[in-house]
């Protein structure tokens, strides 16, 4: 069988998100330092850059409940990857979930004008070597799991976008921000750094790129089924990591066994086993059934989008 290349895939630093990421930052001092154990003289030097904003509006406005990851989706969909501008014809929805436009209107104004008195484009170029620092990090954390390929060798499905991972190392945990510019997939993972180390966890099974990039094949096919999840009684039971609606439930399933199944194809077993085990008990209780299912799809010959209906039956 001939290998399927690599996806067009960037992992890069976006100046605009980190200069949200300082700024937050020098909003919540004290939630940033209990979190970011790990010693960094990148950390170290953005805080005291940004040091002499905390009283700047941008910051004012960020020690509120703002949704951080609504604001960095709706700078990455800009057209111009040097302005902090909204632009309505593509942010519609986001600004609605964020608060308005008014209200994001005056936050952008807020953060040009922060970002203006610090000079962050020309600060962050000062710090090439730490954002090279973070790339390599990120790949070899990368180099160390299910490569991506393997994930479209399997589904018969090849990656053909073009995809950006931004690196946001100091932005909170958790964080998750993706978007769609122009065909272009672009997805911001922030740094965990609470063990003493950062990392971007890239080396992590359910957060590595090939399971990333699964759900960007994935995405056409759940769009593609809400009336399907609306047929579906209820919700999803509360066990269930994802109960708030099927589609998410039904994605993310889906996202884990394909690339579990995908992880007993390319030979460890054992990792697969104690991997499925371990998410059916915990969150997935569905698991189980879509890997079976899958058994039958590597039989056969199907195209994926084909097979895909069936596999809605093993939430009923």
């Amino acid at each position: 069988m001939t290998r399927s290349r690599p996806p067009a895939l960037r992992y890069e630093l976006d100046a605009r998100v980190e200069l949200l990421a300082a700024l937050v930052m020098t909003a919540r001092p004290a939630e940033h330092a209990a979190r970011f154990k790990a010693k960094s003289p990148y950390a170290d030097a953005v805080r005291a850059h940004f040091a002499a904003l905390k009283t700047h509006a941008a910051v004012a406005a960020l020690k509120n409940d703002v949704p951080e990851h609504l604001v960095t989706e709706l700078i990455l969909l800009q057209p111009d990857a040097r302005r902090l501008e909204i632009d309505s014809t593509t942010s519609g929805g986001l600004l609605t979930q964020a608060g308005g436009a008014g209200e994001m209107a005056a936050l952008f104004e807020a953060l040009r004008e922060a970002g203006k008195a610090s000079g962050y484009e020309g600060f962050f170029k000062s710090r090439a070597k730490d954002h090279e620092g973070f790339i390599a990090l990120a790949k070899a954390e990368s180099a160390k799991s299910l490569a991506p390929e393997a994930v479209a060798d399997y589904l018969r499905m090849p990656f053909a976008g073009s995809y950006r991972l931004i690196l946001a190392p100091l932005l909170p945990m958790a964080f998750a921000a993706n978007v769609v510019r122009n065909g272009e997939e672009v997805r911001v993972r922030a740094g965990v750094a609470d063990e003493g180390r950062l990392t971007f966890e890239y080396d992590v099974f359910d957060s590595c790129a090939a399971h990333e990039l699964t759900h960007t094949l994935l995405t056409p096919l759940i769009e593609g089924s809400r009336k399907a999840f609306e047929a579906m009684p209820g919700k999803p039971p509360k066990t269930c990591r994802d109960a708030g609606s099927w589609s998410g439930c039904v994605e993310e399933h889906l996202v884990r066994a394909i690339t579990l199944r995908v992880l007993k194809r390319d030979g460890k077993a054992k990792e697969h086993a104690d991997i499925l085990k371990r998410y059916a008990g915990d969150g997935y209780p569905y698991l189980n059934a879509v890997c079976a299912r899958l058994e039958k799809f590597e039989s056969g010959g199907e195209p994926f989008p084909a097979f895909y209906p069936g596999l809605l039956s093993a939430f009923a």
